[in-house]
């Protein structure tokens, strides 16, 4: 049997009462059982402003269908006269009849009074909900209702009646299983228009929770066509229990489409992991299909463009610029291996003199500074960072940048002993004479 506390409205009366089902052994913190059969028994503890009540005393009980205010239910059960020992008692035999459990919550109000004094009774607060069977109660009076051998109960939404199991229940049973195999079945919905019709204003109107390796799987005549979940082995190098996947089953030779509009692919991943935008057949591991309208690529870093795919053919490379159709737009500087052919590797305009110098120079591998040293006019040695031995090179005089008349040649050679270092002359033409001078060196 469970306790409960409730206070007295008015009075000076306080009670802390234990309601119990027949036959229920103690259980703390439990409502009121009624007993299947429409009778129950009553126990519990009165006090009197804190002190346990001793004396006779009225009680009278009332069943209402709401805790607080609400609509009495069939009349009043009054048990008088009954004894109070150090604030226990106990009451037998409270019957309201079967006809007030119709399955509807109940409540029961409780007044108590000494005896023999009408002007003392007190309401218990707050009300005690009565947990009951009802349709057990029912059941135990249950009239003749016309069924016939065989015949099960059915609930029709309003009532329970008995039906055979070809009757009126839409449900066939098969084994363990129940079936529908005619109509459509709604869920939230009054006219499905579909074989399963789940209408539902919740925000998650479904859930599907399964264990390790859960998937749902789709069929289409009967074969199996792809699935959504987590099946695939958390054994497999790179995937963990974590993942989801949306995918084709076991086997199938089929693609996964993603379609937007008019049912019209846009992304499509084949069996063999092909992946196609804007194609369905795509040929590369990743293949763009698109028109000459517009745009087809664009990557942005920082909200900046960086690279860009035009509708003509062309490609813009640093910085979002229309290229050139069929051709290429670069912003920024050019680098390449050392041992690759096409961009230049070096630029340097160098002062070859008694104090020779760097004016200007341009890395194209990106690994070390260009230096020079020398200490006559017309002659310096200029250091690059690798070897250029096997690579191809340029020189040539920049005009006006000396004071010498007349003509003017520079040449290089690979420094002696080294692969790395050209030792280069600046000379006047009309005659053989060393003289200071810029020249400019191009390494390809």
């Amino acid at each position: 049997m469970g306790s409960l506390s409730c206070l007295a409205e008015t009075g000076p009366f306080e009670s802390e009462f234990e309601g119990y089902e027949e036959g229920q052994e103690e259980n703390k913190n439990l409502p009121i059982f009624a007993a299947v059969g429409s009778g129950f028994n009553y126990q519990g503890e009165l006090l009197n402003v804190g002190v346990a009540a001793n004396g006779n005393f009225d009680f009278s009980f009332g069943l209402f269908d709401a805790a607080v205010g609400g609509n009495q239910i069939g009349g009043n059960v009054i048990k008088g006269n009954r004894p109070v020992t150090n604030g226990l008692f106990s009451i037998e035999g409270i019957d309201f009849g079967d006809a007030v459990y119709d399955g509807d919550e109940l409540w029961l109000r409780v007044t108590v009074r000494e005896t023999g004094n009408p002007g003392s009774e007190t309401t218990l607060s707050p009300r005690q909900k009565i947990s009951a069977v009802p349709y057990a109660v029912q059941a135990d009076y249950l009239g003749p209702i016309g069924a016939s051998n065989g015949d099960v109960l059915t609930f029709i939404g309003g009532e329970w009646v008995p039906s055979s199991s070809g009757g009126t229940s839409p449900w066939s049973v098969s084994g363990s299983n129940i079936y529908y195999s005619t109509g459509l079945v709604g869920i939230g919905v009054t006219n499905p228009s579909a074989s399963f019709h789940v209408n539902s204003p919740n925000v998650v109107p479904a859930i599907f929770d399964g264990g390790s390796s859960m998937y749902v799987l789709y069929r289409e005549n009967g074969v199996n066509r792809g699935y959504i979940g987590s099946y695939q082995n958390p054994s497999t190098p790179g995937i963990n229990d974590e993942d989801f996947e949306i995918g084709t089953f076991m086997g199938s030779v089929g693609s996964v489409h993603i379609a937007t509009g008019n049912n019209e692919p846009r992304l499509t991943v084949t069996a063999d992991g092909d992946v196609g935008i804007g194609s369905v057949s795509p040929m590369a591991d990743l293949m763009i299909e698109a028109d000459d309208q517009g745009e087809v690529l664009r990557a942005r870093i920082n909200s900046s463009t960086k690279f860009h795919v035009n509708g003509n053919g062309g490609t813009a490379i640093g910085a979002y610029s229309t290229p050139p159709a069929d051709g290429l737009y670069v912003n920024g500087d050019l680098r390449q291996p050392l041992a690759s052919n096409g961009f230049m590797k070096y630029m340097v305009h160098v002062y070859c003199g008694s104090s020779p110098s760097i004016v200007k120079q341009y890395n194209g591998i990106g690994n070390g500074t260009i230096t020079v040293s020398g200490s006559s006019a017309g002659q310096c040695v200029v250091d690059f960072p690798t070897n250029i031995d096997n690579r191809y090179w340029q020189v040539s005089v920049v005009y006006g940048s000396t004071s010498a008349s007349g003509q003017k040649a520079a040449n290089c050679r690979l420094d002696t002993g080294s692969t790395d270092k050209l030792f280069c002359n600046v000379s006047r033409l009309d005659q053989v004479l060393l003289v200071p001078g810029n020249i400019m060196i191009l390494i390809y």
